[in-house]
């Protein structure tokens, strides 16, 4: 069942898609739980900073990409995350 928290951040992922800048209410949102996801795995402030960048940077480049499918934006950003931790550890 859709929310209305649910319509807006579609809200913010479609105006994301128009104006990068508009991407700043989802950073905001999710920035600390990506954090501790990657910190989570990797034991490092300053790489985990690094990393979780890079996640929000690709995730930013390519919003176009994204197409809502009944799951949770963060969904997304998770498997950005992980993707983004498994090429550092084979690095």
């Amino acid at each position: 069942m859709k929310t209305k928290e649910d319509d807006i951040e579609i809200s913010w992922i479609e105006a994301s898609k128009r104006d990068k800048r508009h991407f700043a209410p989802l950073y905001e949102r999710y920035y600390e739980m990506i954090f501790r996801f990657v910190f989570k795995r990797v034991q490092d402030m300053d790489v985990t900073g690094d990393l979780v960048s890079g996640v929000f940077m690709k995730a930013m480049v390519n919003i176009n990409q994204y197409t809502h499918q009944g799951y949770p934006f963060s969904s997304w950003l998770f498997r950005i995350a992980l993707n983004e931790t498994n090429m550092w550890f084979r690095a």
